[in-house]
């Protein structure tokens, strides 16, 4: 298991609290009301429609759905994007590509500050994330 996996599992623990609170039958049609979609290309409907937007449609607006994603960049130049009010109002963010671009990369440090940033942001909110699999894009990093 490498260090994203090891953060994205810490990570989806830490807000799961909130979502099991939540009832079975109401848990896809309250935490996708309001989506935050955010990463690289999939998550920027290149070519296509993202999954995350693709299930948000199911049960919500299009005008409801905030995406904030951008092609060939890496979750620590993503977040940069994202001020604090863009996750004020959301019910959920989607993130299944943010970090997609950061196993290119040679150190993690603000990776890791980004992921934090993200945490800190939907704890103050009690909004879950869903993160992706990082992939090992260059073996042995």
């Amino acid at each position: 298991m490498n260090i994203f996996q090891k953060i994205t599992v810490a990570a989806i623990v830490a807000t799961f609290p909130q979502v099991s609170a939540l009832s079975k039958n109401d848990l896809p049609a309250e935490l996708l009301q309001m989506p935050l979609i955010t990463g690289a290309s999939v998550s920027a409907d290149w070519g296509t429609l993202s999954p995350g937007k693709t299930l948000a449609l199911r049960y919500t607006e299009e005008s409801k759905i905030r995406t904030i994603a951008f092609g060939g960049q890496p979750g620590q130049e993503v977040i940069k994007k994202i001020q604090s009010d863009d996750f004020k109002g959301r019910s959920i963010i989607i993130a299944v590509d943010f970090f997609f671009w950061d196993s290119t990369l040679p150190e993690i440090n603000h990776s890791i500050k980004a992921l934090e940033r993200m945490i800190n942001e939907a704890s103050s909110l009690s909004l879950p994330i869903v993160l992706g699999e990082i992939p090992e894009l260059l073996p042995g990093r």
